[in-house]
């Protein structure tokens, strides 16, 4: 049977696709991990005869793991892997920033690992490559992360391989660290706000079972809010107009800047700035509001451009 602390989840970079790392950092993905999905697909294609109604063989095809998980943010490194690049200080002012990249995606291992009674079982997906990232803020409870990926190979071993795991002792950013600019303006009263960042990210395959590269695709970036209405929603109005007093008739809506801001007790700092921001839908709920109700706006934006810094104490585990 498993329990609690019967489990392992962690990761480290691949130096290349496929490529096992000479000395591996193994990280923890975040405090309160939990494995969504990990699962391997053989794409069997079944093979028949003409005077049999059953199948005789099942052929396997192109191999393909699938690994979703979710987790409390406690430090930036998987950013690297969501934005197609890895960050950049040209400042020489210790704060890392993270742009959209191209072309060959950066891939990671990771280490899953079950006690169940006297056996151990340890999944390990090979070149994995993260397709999307969500970064969730709601209120009352600490910012979560929801990071989905695909990966080209796997291997199964019978005990843990991960010795020491680093990233254990930082704590995580709460939702009271948070703060949400559009067009310069704060949004106060926030309930809860999320991005999502794809990369349209995939894997090539050639004439063989496994995938042999990863290449990102197009990039979308969409914001969701909810807040109680404040003094800020009519600029919210007006955004989603895309004009002042009713909606836009030309095509073309001009974009704001944005921020989502996240500030940990002991200063560290993650921040997604956004460029081109507009609205893609808007609305009210709880009008008119009863009791303790409050009347509610829901936003959902379209920034053109996201890009990300980092002002932390914790060193790149992989520098």
């Amino acid at each position: 049977m498993t329990g609690a602390g019967t489990t392992s989840v962690c990761w480290t970079r691949e130096p290349s696709f496929l490529t096992a790392p000479s000395t591996p950092t193994y990280v923890h993905a975040g405090r309160n991990a939990s494995v969504n999905e990990i699962e391997l697909s053989n794409a069997l294609e079944r093979s028949r005869l003409p005077d049999d109604n059953e199948a005789v063989e099942s052929i396997a095809q192109n191999l393909e793991g699938a690994l979703a998980l979710e987790y409390d943010l406690v430090h930036p490194w998987m950013l690297t892997d969501a934005f197609v690049s890895n960050h950049t200080d040209d400042d020489s002012d210790g704060v890392l920033e993270w742009s959209m990249g191209r072309g060959q995606m950066p891939t990671s291992r990771w280490f899953i690992g079950v006690d169940i009674g006297s056996n151990t079982v340890e999944r390990v997906p090979k070149a994995a490559i993260t397709t999307q990232l969500q970064l969730q803020v709601s209120l009352n409870s600490n910012a979560r992360v929801t990071q989905t990926l695909v990966y080209a190979d796997e291997t199964k071993n019978t005990t843990m391989t991960p010795g020491t795991i680093v990233g254990g002792d930082q704590s995580p950013y709460v939702y009271h660290g948070g703060s949400f600019t559009v067009d310069g303006t704060t949004q106060k009263k926030m309930q809860s706000g999320s991005i999502d960042i794809t990369n349209g990210g995939s894997l090539d395959q050639g004439w063989n079972r496994k995938a042999v590269d990863a290449v990102a695709g197009d990039a979308d970036y969409t914001v969701n809010a909810t807040k109680i209405a404040t003094e800020e929603t009519s600029s919210n109005v007006t955004l989603a107009y895309g004009n002042s007093n009713a909606p836009a008739t030309s095509s073309g809506i001009d974009g704001v800047p944005g921020k989502l801001q996240l500030t940990r007790g002991d200063g560290d700092q993650i921040t997604l700035s956004m460029e081109g921001v507009t609205t893609n839908t808007y609305g009210w709920d709880n009008v008119p509001p009863s009791g303790d109700e409050r009347v509610q706006e829901g936003i959902e934006l379209y920034p053109t451009r996201v890009t990300a810094s980092a002002d932390v104490s914790m060193a790149d585990p992989f520098a």
